[in-house]
């Protein structure tokens, strides 16, 4: 099969987006309306579909790169992948230590927190802010990815892949037979070897997309992956709307929700990337393109701007929805302003 080129693609941007106004909903109705709207305390998933996506880009990036040419720049890969993810990610876990936790400025929750290793402890994991804890997971899987890199010169890469998806599993069912949902089970379970499947969902994808006349025969059966994908979605939604983390009590559970979540947003990805027409062009709409572009500014700040308007009593002080109004606008105010003034400089140090 002919490989088609992998270059920028507008739709992932549209994703980010996507996932993004999921988890900051999740997270702002929850505050401002706690007793309003169901369908937003689903929003959390939105970090799954985040897995996802890196697992697409990172495969593309790391075969493009260096995989093809036979050999692996580990100095420039890790230097590109810490470019990318840490300075924005200092900038505001030292907001959020100077302005709300200041005991814990010379900790070693803090420390770990720099090194991206706070997620081995669950004390630590979520000590300075809860959603710091998918980053570490992201670092987890960058490491991974290039150690793993020759394997993606094989023939067989989709049968190693396959395996790794299946052991994952096993890994899932065991952490839940043994720990179940406490502390520990939770924290090993959420660990990239439990992660792997939503990865390893968007790395599938990334696959189908390289080759071009097989994506073209994928491109005949949009509407089954759109079907199968929404369903799937609507399905692990619905389950757990109706039990919360509850569900996760069960070790069938535990074991395959979150699996069959990325296996969803890969199959809704796949039928929407490339789409021409009306839907096509709603998908590349620049307001859309551009908060995916700020996506992981807007998270790294929207949970620490929600903590000072409950510190400073704004959620309080005025109505919800115009505290709420508020609050989103100064984290899309200050997250541009992250992008710019943080991101796009250290990026270009990657050249």
């Amino acid at each position: 099969m002919q490989e088609r080129k992998s270059g920028h693609i507008v739709e992932i941007d549209t994703f980010r987006a996507w996932a993004i106004m999921s988890v900051v909903s999740f997270h702002y109705v929850k505050e401002f309306y706690p007793g309003w709207g169901s369908f937003f305390r689903f929003g959390w998933s939105g970090v799954d579909l985040f897995f996802v996506i890196s697992g697409f880009v990172m495969y593309l990036q790391v075969k493009r790169r260096y995989a093809k040419e036979g050999k692996i720049d580990f100095r420039k890969y890790f230097r590109n992948r810490f470019l990318r993810i840490a300075p924005a990610f200092y900038a505001s876990l030292l907001a959020e230590v100077l302005f709300l936790h200041r005991d814990k400025l010379f900790s070693k929750e803090l420390l770990m927190h720099l090194s991206f290793t706070h997620i081995f402890s669950y004390n630590v994991a979520f000590s300075i802010q809860p959603i710091y804890w998918s980053l570490a997971i992201e670092v987890q899987f960058y490491m991974f990815l290039i150690l793993i890199a020759s394997f993606l010169t094989k023939r067989s890469e989709a049968i190693f892949f396959t395996f790794l998806m299946v052991l994952s599993v096993v890994y899932r069912y065991i952490i839940s037979y043994i720990y179940g949902f406490s502390h520990t089970g939770i924290l090993l379970i959420n660990q990239l070897p439990g992660r792997l499947p939503q990865f390893i969902a968007g790395i599938f994808l990334a696959m189908a997309y390289r080759e071009e006349d097989f994506w073209k025969s994928l491109r005949k059966k949009v509407p089954y992956l759109l079907f199968g994908g929404i369903i799937i979605f609507m399905g692990c939604a619905f389950y757990w709307l109706r039990g919360g983390d509850k569900i996760f009590d069960n070790i069938l559970t535990e074991t395959v929700f979150h699996p069959l979540l990325g296996i969803s947003f890969s199959l809704i990805m796949a039928s929407l990337i490339g789409l021409s027409g009306k839907a096509g062009a709603i998908l590349r709409l620049k307001p859309l393109v551009f908060i995916g572009l700020i996506s992981y500014s807007i998270y790294l700040w929207h949970f620490f701007f929600l903590e000072i308007a409950n510190a400073t009593g704004l959620s309080t002080a005025v109505s919800s929805g115009i505290g709420m109004l508020i609050t989103l606008f100064i984290t899309l105010f200050f997250s541009t302003i992250s992008y710019y003034l943080i991101e796009k400089q250290f990026l270009k140090l990657k050249a």
